[in-house]
Order: C-alpha cells, then sequence, then structure tokens
C-alpha cells in the first residue's frame, strides 16, 4: 500500500483519469517516486520513479507523458509516457 499522506509539494498531473502525484517532499529528503490514484478501485499504486529527487515541482501533460520541471532547473524529464 502507497503511503501518499507522508508525502508533500508534489506535482499532479491527471491522465486518462488516473491522478498522478509525481515527486515532492517527505519531510527530510525530496522524493523521486511517483504514484497513481484510481478512482475507480479507490486504490493507490506506485510506477517507475524519477531520475531525480524533485519537489516544489511543475508537471504537464502533453501528449500523453507527464513532464517534471523544478524551479532552478530548465530540463524537463519525462516522467511518464503512456
Amino acid at each position: 500500500m502507497v503511503d501518499v499522506g507522508s508525502v508533500f509539494r508534489a506535482g499532479l498531473a491527471i491522465i486518462g483519469g488516473r491522478v498522478y502525484a509525481v515527486g515532492g517532499f517527505n519531510g527530510s529528503l525530496r522524493v523521486r517516486t511517483v504514484d497513481v490514484y484510481d478512482a475507480a478501485s479507490d486504490s493507490w499504486t506506485s510506477c517507475a520513479s524519477m531520475e531525480a529527487r524533485r519537489s516544489t515541482l511543475g508537471v504537464a501533460v502533453l501528449n500523453n507523458c507527464i513532464y517534471a520541471v523544478r524551479l532552478g532547473s530548465n530540463v524537463p524529464q519525462i516522467v511518464l509516457q503512456l
């Protein structure tokens, strides 16, 4: 079970009716996790993590890809491609 309640300052994106929580801060460290909420099953699961730890980030969806950009970084990272 995914413990999304312990992470804040994550970026959020929606693709295909699922909510993706990208990165964030767990109180000690930036995290690189990507968690997915499926409303149909009312459950959270994890998917592949990002290469870099990021919090307080912006996310965008373009052509079924989630991009994550952290303040001070001019290089976006593709987080998930569907």
